[in-house]
Parts: C-alpha cells; sequence; structure tokens
C-alpha cells in the first residue's frame, strides 16, 4: 500500500472563520453592532432588526459606552429592569421602544432644564 494523494486542505481558524462572516455580511460596518446582534442572537440578515440594533448600540455610544462589554451589560441592565417581553412580544422590539422612550424622556428633561435657567 502507498500513500494516497490527495489535495492538502488549508484549515481556518477560527478567527479567520469569523473575519470572512463579517465581511461576508456588508451591512454591518461597525463590529459593537455585529457583536450585540450576536449577544441577542439575531440572525444579520434580518435588516430591520439589525436597523433597531444598530439604533441601540447608537445610543449607548453616545451615552458614553465605548465598548461592547458596556453595551452589553447596559442591555442585561435594561432586560432586568423592564422585565420579560409579554406573550407574543419580541425581545429586540421591546429594547428599542424602551431606548426610544429614555432617548425622548432625556431630550425633554434637557428642554426642561434649558427652560428652567432663562
Amino acid at each position: 500500500m502507498g500513500l494516497i494523494d490527495e489535495p492538502v486542505k488549508e484549515l481556518q481558524s477560527p478567527v479567520d472563520t469569523k473575519i470572512s462572516e463579517i465581511q461576508s455580511m456588508g451591512e454591518v460596518e461597525d463590529m459593537d453592532t455585529y457583536q450585540t446582534a450576536r449577544f441577542l442572537d439575531v440572525d444579520s440578515n434580518d435588516t430591520e432588526t439589525m436597523d433597531k440594533i444598530k439604533s441601540i448600540v447608537e445610543h449607548f455610544k453616545v451615552n458614553g459606552k465605548t465598548n461592547f462589554s458596556d453595551i452589553a451589560k447596559s442591555i442585561h441592565e435594561i432586560e432586568v429592569e423592564i422585565g420579560s417581553p409579554g406573550l407574543g412580544e419580541k425581545r429586540i422590539p421591546r429594547i428599542y421602544r424602551y431606548i426610544k422612550l429614555l432617548a425622548q424622556s432625556q431630550r425633554v428633561q434637557n428642554e426642561l432644564s434649558a427652560y428652567k435657567r432663562n
């Protein structure tokens, strides 16, 4: 018996796999958005949900959360605060709505503060 001549398959490292996965997404410009989508177990091809996640990440970045671990911790804190979604309610839209309401509340508070000073 002799050696079988088969082409050698190149092994891909987990890092190479992740990089190619990110590059194939195309729509995600921001690594924090990508990581948050994975953290929330979201399909990156769902553009509507990815847009919501991008808004969530932007909200946290504007408010001083500069890396993924801070963003993930903040999302977890919000989920603990608002509780589990009700029957038929989805997780991402619930978090997104809460953050939008929080942002509106902050804008109103800023306007009230500015009004009081004048």
